[in-house]
């Protein structure tokens, strides 16, 4: 299912379904019976649902970070409790970072480089499962904005 971005008239932004999209459209479209204004409305709301969701994902995905993983993490290079995650995604590749996020002891016992990140922890921790994480839609939020944090050249 696909959630698109909505800005109401009164600028609060809500994500709706498919299916509500499809039933806002309709009830846009029959609101008056010139094809022009329909056209119009048709094409202004349209274009709202062209937001990228990506850019909607990378802010829920940094509301998560701050709330979740700051706590052991930094958004650049230096170390906390855990590795700093700039340029992550530069490192792992995305099917990598899903996995470990979904369930950081699995990898660790079966990916070597998991277990090179735990050996190396100078605090001797393993990251948790954390909740959220369970939620694709909430890794992949995170790893959208880990994606913004990008090494610098």
């Amino acid at each position: 299912m696909s959630l698109y971005l909505i800005r109401r008239p009164n600028f609060e932004f809500n994500w709706i379904s498919d299916s509500d999209r499809l039933e806002l459209v309709e009830k846009l479209t029959s609101l008056r019976g010139d094809q022009m204004f329909n056209k119009l409305i048709l094409g202004f709301v349209l274009s709202i649902f062209a937001v990228s969701t990506a850019s909607a994902d990378v802010a829920a995905g940094k509301k998560i970070f701050d709330q979740s993983c700051t706590y052991c993490h930094k958004s650049d290079y230096d170390d906390k409790f855990g590795p700093g995650l700039a340029g992550v995604t530069d490192r792992r590749d995305i099917e990598w970072i899903d996995k470990f996020l979904e369930n950081p002891a699995e990898m660790i016992k079966s990916d070597e480089y998991a277990q090179t990140l735990k050996e190396g922890n100078d605090y001797n921790l393993t990251m948790p499962a954390l909740p959220e994480m369970k939620d694709p839609a909430k890794r992949q939020a995170v790893i959208e904005y880990l994606k913004t944090i990008e090494s610098i050249d």
